[in-house]
């Protein structure tokens, strides 16, 4: 009897492709009971199936970043690349495109401006350089080309310069008569002085200063008081006369004369008898003529003689004082002193040097000027540049993609003398300084 059924159909393939499997079985139509034989084994039967190679699709990456602009401008071309993975094969799929490609930088071109040549400076606007600024010319040019699309802007179209820098002639100007000054000497002689100061010094062939800026004048001169100074007593003088009371003299000199109100002097002379024995006879003699003073002044002696005729003992001599006044005094002064500091640093100042009287003169000449006055720090004073305000910022040379915008500032006075030079006059940034966008065609 049949207990096993035949084979079942094969079962689908457990693969399409790359190697599987596929298995049938056969059904127990009886199953084993009251002892009887157990079914046999090898129910199920397997056998390959799908051994043909499976197909491999295509597979790639992510795109890379996009490539440069092969143009800034005026339309250019970009492209991005993405790579393969895995290649096809076995009838996958092919791949798809790898490459891909833009416009870009579609704007177009900029396009600079361009100018003519300078023209010819004009004339200078002043003959000479007299302050607060020099002479100016100017010269232009014209725009031939107007900048288009962000295109460099145009350069400046006027420029000036300065010109006929040559100094004007500058005058001597010198101000009024300053107030006397307090008087040197409170008696004796002193001096008092009025100057007229220096405005402006001349200059570059201006006219010279006037040489009488500087006066002076007497002053207190009413002497000192001085009190009479006399030397020692001389010796006594031989005696006048031989017999019948004669006198002998001694003197002495007037050091210091007493001037002005000082104490008057003592007396310059004494006498005292002498010989006052009776002579024998009469004595007579005829006296000859005086002889010179000694001395033309300050006190000197003079003497004369007689040949005795008749008697005896008559004295033979005779002495008396002459030439009591003073001699005269030269006006006696210091060497002069430092000169005092300038009253200007710079642009003509005055200072000052004094002298002093050491010895007020006597029926002499007067004494000279004590005070002299002269021109100090005549270099012109340096005189700083200045500029005036900025200029508002010109429009940005670009739109986009980094542009420039300057702004400028002109002098109002120019450096001079050494003064401080002038800054920069014009000033340069960046602006739009954001990319320009693309644009796909």
């Amino acid at each position: 009897a049949e207990y096993m059924g035949e084979w079942a159909e094969w079962m689908e393939c457990s693969k399409e492709c790359g190697g599987g499997t596929q298995t049938r079985t056969k059904r127990i139509l009886v199953q084993p009971a009251f002892g009887g034989l157990p079914c046999p084994s090898g129910l199920t039967d397997v056998r390959p199936c799908g051994q043909l190679p499976c197909p491999i699709h295509c597979s790639v990456g992510e795109w890379n970043a996009w490539d440069s602009c092969s143009h800034l401008c005026g339309g250019g071309r970009q492209q991005r690349t993405r790579p393969i993975q895995v290649a096809p094969s076995n009838g996958g799929r092919e791949c798809p495109s790898t490459k891909e490609a833009i416009f870009c930088n579609t704007s177009p071109c900029s396009v600079d401006c361009e100018v003519s040549a300078w023209g010819p400076w004009q004339a200078c606007s002043q003959p000479c350089y007299e302050g607060p600024g020099f002479g100016v010319t100017e010269r232009a040019r014209t725009v031939l080309n107007e900048p288009q699309h962000g295109g460099m802007a145009c350069p400046i179209l006027r420029e000036n310069r300065v010109c006929n820098t040559h100094k004007c002639p500058v005058n001597c100007k010198v101000g009024t008569w300053s107030s006397w000054s307090d008087c040197s000497r409170t008696c004796g002689g002193g001096s008092q002085e009025r100057f007229k100061s220096i405005i402006v010094l001349p200059s570059h062939g201006g006219s010279s200063c006037p040489t009488d800026i500087f006066e002076s004048m007497p002053c207190n001169s009413h002497f000192c008081p001085i009190a009479c100074q006399v030397s020692e007593w001389s010796p006594w003088h031989k005696c006048s006369l031989a017999c019948g009371g004669g006198e002998q003299i001694r003197s002495r000199t007037i050091t210091t004369p007493s001037k002005f109100g000082g104490t008057s002097c003592p007396s310059l002379t004494e006498t005292d008898p002498c010989n006052t024995h009776q002579c024998p006879a009469l004595c007579v003699a005829q006296w000859s003529a005086w002889s010179e003073c000694s001395t033309s002044c300050d006190g000197g002696w003079r003497s004369r003689s007689r040949n005795q005729t008749i008697g005896e003992l008559c004295p033979t001599a005779e002495n008396a004082t002459c030439n009591n006044h003073k001699c005269p005094v030269e006006c006696v002064v210091t060497k002069w002193g430092d000169w005092d500091p300038c009253s200007l640093s710079c642009g003509g100042g005055l200072q000052r040097r004094v002298r002093q009287v050491q010895q007020l003169p006597h029926g002499a000449k007067p004494c000279p000027t004590l005070q002299s006055t002269r021109i100090c720090n005549p270099q012109p004073c340096p005189v700083d540049c200045k500029v005036d305000a900025w200029s508002p910022w010109t429009h940005c040379s670009q739109s986009c993609g980094s542009g420039f915008q300057t702004r400028t500032r002109s002098i109002i006075t120019h450096s001079i003398n050494d003064g401080s030079p002038c800054p920069s006059l014009e000033e340069t940034h960046h602006c739009n300084n954001h990319p320009c966008p693309c644009t796909l065609r």
